[in-house]
Parts: structure tokens; sequence; C-alpha cells
């Protein structure tokens, strides 16, 4: 919190042009970590019901089958 309270103080000192080039890599990093949770969300779930049986039982028997 120590920190946080160092860079706000740091931010109020910044001149107009600095402080909207801090803002704009602000948003940008957050829209990129909102695009990247809505990649995540869409593909989230896709393989259930692919597979019939628990994928501990599925390795199981393919590492029983190597042995043969």
């Amino acid at each position: 919190m120590k920190e946080l309270n160092a860079i706000l103080r740091d931010i109020d000192k910044l001149p107009l042009d600095d402080l909207e080039l801090i803002l704009k890599r602000i948003v940008h990093r957050l829209h990129e970590s909102q695009r990247i949770e809505s990649i995540i969300e869409e593909y989230r779930g896709i393989g259930k019901g692919i597979w019939e049986s628990d994928a501990q039982e599925f390795i199981n028997k393919l590492r029983e089958n190597e042995r043969l």
C-alpha cells in the first residue's frame, strides 16, 4: 500500500501530457485483459462430454496399454 501511495503522489506531480499517456496505457492494458478473458470464456468447457470416462481412468488405461 505504501508503494501505491507513493505512485499516486508522483502522479499528482506529473504534467497533463504525461497523465494522458499513462491513462492511454492503463486503458489499453485493461482492454487487453478483457479481450483475453473473453477468449478464454469462449472456449471454457468446450470439451465437456467428449470423454466418456474420468480423465484419470483414461490415463490409467493408456498406461496399461503401453505395458502390453
